[in-house]
């Protein structure tokens, strides 16, 4: 499907899947960006290493999130983490609190509120 340049397709976006508007008031859906992973080894590699390679990325910082989280007594700020993908995108439901000590976090390159106009770039 070609779109034509003038045509405005952010109206089109949408966030994440699922009914936000029964989350606590101090809940919030996040998008957790990681910074990138060593790209000089995606180079030679074919595209199935580089999926597998970036699920591996994800699942990796996950598992230090969680252990992060335990460690600072915060798993009850957030309520869900996402499932681990190729990209190096990570969805949260959390409070603002938790997500501004994440995006502080070094394998962190932002932390943004999932919204219908986000842009990631």
């Amino acid at each position: 499907m070609e779109i034509p340049p003038d045509q405005d397709v952010s109206s089109n976006i949408q966030p994440l899947l699922g009914d936000y508007s029964k989350l606590p008031p101090d809940v919030h859906p996040y998008i957790i960006r990681l910074k990138p992973e060593n790209e000089s080894s995606k180079s030679v590699q074919g595209r199935g290493a580089i999926y597998e390679s970036g699920i591996a990325y994800n699942q990796a910082f996950q598992q230090k999130l969680q252990q992060w989280l335990q460690q600072e007594g915060l798993e009850d700020q957030v309520l869900a983490i996402g499932e681990p993908t190729a990209f190096p995108l990570v969805a949260l439901l959390g409070t603002p609190m938790v997500a501004e000590k994440i995006a502080a976090l070094p394998e962190v390159e932002s932390v943004v509120r999932d919204r219908s106009d986000i842009e990631l770039r």
